[in-house]
């Protein structure tokens, strides 16, 4: 929670006569602005139709002067509150709203269709705020939304909800930890961005159409990340974000190129274990389209291993790919490839000796003879077997050996 330090009131105590008057210490407004300072809510409040209601009735602002202040022309701000119980917003409600160090037991955005009157003081702005649950259903806004703290605060949202959306402007999240996130049938106009936040539990965005920028930036994810059914419309980019749990994307709609430079983590044992094959071939796909074939040898290389791992034991394809792991690691390792070859060059050797290496004075230089694919001596035709075995291991190997020593591993 956050730390209130100035001295809080009870909302009951602000009103006087079923009226909300001007405060100079807790209920501050002009003809701007109306902010709610330090203020205990502990039952339902409600803002319908741009109407204050508090447990369900209708309370009026009036200024010292006992002027009535309307929220539909003001800018809306809360400051330091609690809210105990939910705070909802549904149909109407201010153009200009500023939620600023508060505690939230939930907060509900539902049937608003906010539309743009003023483009530079327009927005929805959550800042330095704990919320239990932030639901977002059946809205369409025309207003940029932000919601952010700074990073040493650890501002937490438990769950995040967000079904039936129309964004316009711009989002951001930023610096935020967020243990679930659920985003489903929205649509992203304008720029979408998550920055410098921690993800947790569930990351589920179904059915979701970013047709602005989606930039993923400084953000570690410890749940799979889960883009459902979803398309990217404009430019997307992953940069710095660690991907603990994985990533699914074998549903996605890539309408434009992806820059996936940025993912972390994709290779470590958790990540592997949840992120689909083809999820790795379409980020290899993407690091191929914009020619960075370092990344894409990469991405081939961990595609290959989640198709051994999913490949029936014993299959041809499980086979080949485990031969292709274990003497090259996917044309990742081409020093491992280089000491089979050796080891070919002395097990040949070795058998050539009778078995005797350790009395063979020239076996050195006997093993190093063996590990050229055009060596044909005479010594090694008597044994057909064994000549079959040195040349059919060493092309393989040869084979690995430089496709793994060049930078595009695949063509």
């Amino acid at each position: 929670m956050s730390n209130h330090t100035q001295e809080m009131i009870d909302f009951e105590d602000l009103l006087d006569n079923g009226k909300i008057y001007e405060n100079k210490k807790h209920v501050l407004m002009n003809e701007s602005f109306i902010d709610f300072r330090n203020v205990n809510f502990v039952k339902k409040v409600t803002i319908k139709d741009n109407k204050f209601f508090y447990d369900e009735e209708e309370f009026i602002f009036f200024s010292s002067e006992n002027e009535p202040r309307f929220l539909n022309k003001v800018r809306f701000e809360l400051t330091d509150c609690i809210f105990q119980d939910e705070f909802s917003l549904t149909e109407n409600i201010p153009n200009q709203m500023i939620l600023s160090n508060c505690d939230f037991n939930g907060v509900s955005l539902s049937n608003i269709d906010i539309k743009t009157k003023d483009e530079y003081s327009d927005k929805l702005e959550i800042r330095n705020c704990n919320i239990q649950n932030l639901y977002i259903q059946h809205c369409q806004f025309d207003i940029p939304i932000s919601i952010i703290t700074q990073s040493h605060l650890n501002s937490i949202i438990e769950e995040l909800y967000i079904s039936d959306v129309v964004f316009k402007k711009a989002v951001y999240i930023q610096s935020y930890k967020i243990n679930s996130i659920d985003m489903e049938g929205i649509t992203f106009e304008a720029d979408f961005g998550v920055s410098y936040s921690y993800l947790y539990n569930q990351i589920f965005i179904h059915a979701c159409e970013f047709e602005g920028a989606m930039n993923f930036e400084e953000t570690d994810c410890y749940a799979q990340l889960d883009f459902d059914k979803s398309q990217f419309k404009s430019h997307t980019v992953f940069k710095n974000t660690k991907l603990h749990e994985g990533i699914k994307l074998d549903y996605v709609n890539l309408g434009t190129l992806v820059n996936f430079f940025g993912l972390k983590e994709l290779d470590a044992k958790k990540s592997i274990e949840n992120t689909s094959q083809e999820s790795y071939r379409i980020i290899k796909n993407q690091f191929d389209k914009i020619g960075n074939n370092f990344e894409a040898n990469k991405y081939h290389s961990l595609e290959l291993a989640k198709a051994r791992k999913t490949s029936p034991i014993c299959s041809l394809d499980y086979i080949v790919l485990l031969f292709h792991f274990v003497f090259s690691i996917h044309s990742k390792n081409w020093l491992l490839s280089l000491f089979w070859i050796a080891m070919v060059g002395i097990f040949t050797a070795f058998c050539l000796s009778g078995f005797r290496f350790m009395e063979y004075k020239n076996f050195l230089y006997e093993s190093v003879k063996y590990i050229s694919i055009v060596n044909l001596d005479d010594e090694l035709k008597k044994h057909p077997i064994l000549f079959v075995f040195n040349k059919a291991s060493l092309g393989y190997l040869y084979y690995l050996f430089v496709t793994a020593i060049r930078k595009n591993t695949r063509k």
